[in-house]
């Protein structure tokens, strides 16, 4: 970590001139379960993860965000009160925390029904998840994700067909305990728990079977908890 911080003070002196003033480490974060709860003031369950972003920042009276990332060796910008989308697509994330968002409407009858079920019972899962990974219930556990893909998929609608058949090329892999679909949906990123030792062979497997399925090369990234969000 010190080495990492000691290239970005270089990194940022090149590039803004001057000094940082602090250092973050920001994780990567999956839910284990709770998907489209957060905002409907339900129950969420998330673990940070060891794969992650280092911050390094400094204040400045313009109003301007600026910012520089190694990884696409590129400068980028967007005034706080810009209303347009930044074509800096890295940079959006940041640009999101900055705006309110809006709020839409749904059609009515047996669509918010469904919209509005799924967000009940998810909150339910969370709780019960809370109680069977502390019994240590995996197949429970299991059961939980499944559960939450399926109302994800179903009631939700916010699934896509290629996340599906990772969660079932998953379920497949005899040592798996429960996978998901996480994150906003229409694409992305399922959440896979496997027994201990099988990690390796897991995301082998996935990617693969994944590959033969879709014609779609995906990346398998294999991590564990970590601790949150701090100042290094």
């Amino acid at each position: 970590m010190i080495q990492n911080q000691n290239k970005l003070k270089t990194l940022f002196r090149k590039h803004f001139g001057e000094g940082p003033e602090r250092f973050f480490w920001s994780p990567g974060r999956v839910n284990i379960i709770g998907e489209h709860t957060d905002y409907h003031g339900g129950w969420v369950m998330p673990a940070a993860i060891n794969l992650g972003i280092i911050w390094a920042v400094k204040k400045n009276p313009e109003g301007l965000i600026r910012g520089y990332s190694e990884k696409f060796d590129e400068m980028g910008q967007f005034q706080i009160t810009d209303k347009a989308r930044t074509k800096f697509e890295w940079l959006l994330y940041l640009q999101g925390v900055t705006k309110i968002l809006k709020k839409f409407g749904e059609k009515e009858g047996e669509v918010i029904f469904r919209r509005a079920l799924h967000p009940i019972l998810e909150n339910e899962r969370v709780k019960q998840m809370k109680k069977v990974l502390i019994e240590k219930d995996y197949s429970k556990i299991g059961k939980l994700l499944s559960e939450s893909h399926q109302s994800l998929r179903d009631n939700y609608e916010v699934s896509c067909k290629e996340l599906d058949i990772a969660v079932d090329i998953a379920h497949e892999f005899p040592e798996l305990i429960g996978s998901r679909m996480v994150g906003g949906g229409f694409g992305g990123c399922t959440v896979n728990l496997v027994k201990k030792g099988y990690a390796q062979h897991f995301a082998g497997h996935i990617e693969e079977e994944f590959r033969k399925s879709t014609g779609i090369k995906g990346n398998a990234y294999i991590c564990q908890p970590s601790d949150g969000v701090k100042e290094i």
